[in-house]
């Protein structure tokens, strides 16, 4: 079961939506990833958590990064549609098994289930292993956004430069986009080839 977020993070304002942009959740559940108004879990159960006509600080974005574009950060959390995965992000291995990346020293090693089985062995942001998108969470994802890019004529092109910090995205060009497409000090989602592909064929 998914918590509700607390109505004074959601703002009423209805605005017209030009962006969809992809996150996960992390180990411990980042702050704006779970401020998405769509949850994906595991096992691709989709969770609406707010009227996506509405907007909530999604994408942890800062004045100082858009005063040299001459960009309101905040027109970006108002015209885009975040949705998150339920996923741990950086794993690591340890005696055969892995083990979320972000977890405290001071707090209980939690083992990802079956993680060993699903990681993906290729480097993104300086770490090798991440907890795999399941199957049932990238179909789901893709019906949600070929409903969303329908109902908010949202383009479904898909480019390349959306796995790292994108001019476009910045500039509030419509279309599809990740979480690290706006920030070089975050991860999500990882460009797993299956996500990739889906994307692709939108």
């Amino acid at each position: 079961m998914i918590d509700p977020i607390p109505l004074e993070l959601i703002f009423s304002e209805i605005t017209v939506k030009k962006q969809i942009v992809l996150h996960h959740t992390g180990c411990c559940a980042q702050a704006e990833a779970m401020r998405s108004a769509f949850y994906i879990n595991k096992e691709g159960k989709v969770f609406q958590l707010f009227d996506e006509k509405y907007w909530a600080y999604h994408l942890g974005l800062t004045l100082e990064n858009f005063q040299k574009l001459g960009v309101d950060y905040r027109y970006l959390e108002k015209t885009s549609i975040g949705i998150t995965l339920e996923n741990a992000g950086a794993v690591v291995r340890k005696n055969g098994d892995f083990y979320p990346k972000s977890v405290s020293e001071n707090e209980n090693i939690l083992p990802v289930e079956d993680a060993y089985e699903y990681c993906v062995k290729a480097k993104w942001r300086n770490e090798q292993y991440w907890e795999l998108y399941y199957d049932k969470q990238i179909e789901s994802l893709r019906e949600l956004l070929l409903k969303l890019c329908a109902k908010h004529n949202i383009p479904k092109d898909y480019n390349a430069d959306i796995w790292d910090v994108s001019r476009r995205a910045l500039m509030g060009t419509a279309g599809i986009f990740c979480h690290c497409s706006f920030r070089n000090d975050v991860s999500d989602p990882h460009p797993q080839i299956e996500l990739i592909n889906m994307l692709k064929t939108l």
